[in-house]
């Protein structure tokens, strides 16, 4: 089904490529949180945010091999660790599989590297994510896990989901059926606002 005049969404999609390429960050990915600069190690990219930015240029057909492409999958692999989990910013020894389990498979997809090593991290420690889930303050967790992000990291969890992988899919599907708020909408963190509805 068509939802506008072809000509028109790709002039739009060019104007967000080159708007992405413009707000990378010297190494190579992307932050939410412009306002930390250049951090001490130089970078101030986000390995979840780059991840997400990856794939949707890779959705809007910008070829792996573009110098875009390479440059942000480089900064991505900087933050995969030894254990296969991803840190937050590149440099940050203090990551582990627990803090990281939500981040992990939107990078390993992004990177098309291990991604059911990076479910499993996921579903091994689930639990920790969603004690987080309805609090009000923000990296609280006894690993740094918030829930202001749990929505999205649900939604990359099912986007690198391998269908054979049963117990992972009920287990996710058990996680996002926890943060309904009522109505067919969903809440993790109550201090963003309105609950996401379902279409």
């Amino acid at each position: 089904k068509r939802i506008g005049e072809e000509a028109r969404l790709r002039k739009i999609s060019a104007a967000a490529i080159r708007a992405l390429g413009e707000s990378q960050q010297k190494g190579g990915g992307w932050t939410y949180l412009p306002s930390l600069g250049q951090r001490g190690s130089g970078d101030s990219s986000i390995s979840f945010v780059t991840a997400a930015v990856i794939l949707a240029l890779r959705d809007a057909g910008v070829p792996k091999d573009s110098p875009l492409l390479r440059k942000s999958a480089e900064c991505l692999e900087r933050m995969r660790l030894k254990d296969g989990s991803y840190s937050y910013f590149p440099g940050d020894g203090t990551a582990s599989p627990r803090g990281a389990a939500g981040r992990t498979p939107v990078c390993a997809l992004a990177l098309d590297r291990d991604v059911p090593g990076a479910l499993d991290i996921y579903f091994r420690h689930r639990e920790g994510l969603r004690k987080e889930m309805g609090k009000t303050l923000m990296h609280t967790g006894a690993e740094g896990q918030g829930s202001h992000y749990l929505l999205f990291d649900y939604a990359m969890a099912a986007r690198a989901l391998d269908p054979g992988r049963t117990d992972i899919r009920r287990a996710l599907l058990e996680d996002v059926l926890s943060a309904g708020a009522g109505g067919g909408s969903f809440l993790d963190s109550p201090v963003l606002g309105r609950p996401v509805a379902m279409a």
